[in-house]
């Protein structure tokens, strides 16, 4: 089993969304799957919960430079993944 302590590295998200991330992303981890559909999983559950165009990478060792809308971004890790998720205007 994931364990549930993210290291959250960066973020403007406010904290009711992260934690919802959070709790997602470990949901994800948990049922199983590759980084593919870990990443399908948490997006289509943040896209249910917050309005907006969301997207999601996960993986181990990854580097991304995005551009996002306000309150719409967090990069943290989580029982060895890095989970980048963010929100386009």
């Amino acid at each position: 089993m994931p364990h549930r302590k993210a290291e959250v590295k960066t973020t403007d998200l406010p904290d009711d969304m992260q934690q919802f991330a959070v709790e997602v992303a470990f949901a994800a981890i948990k049922t199983g799957g590759d980084n593919q559909e870990i990443a399908s999983f948490i997006r289509n559950e943040v896209l249910r919960e917050f309005p907006g165009n969301w997207h999601c990478i996960v993986g181990s060792n990854f580097g991304s430079e995005v551009t996002h809308g306000k309150r719409g971004l967090i990069f943290f890790k989580l029982a060895g993944h890095g989970i980048l998720l963010f929100r386009t205007v």
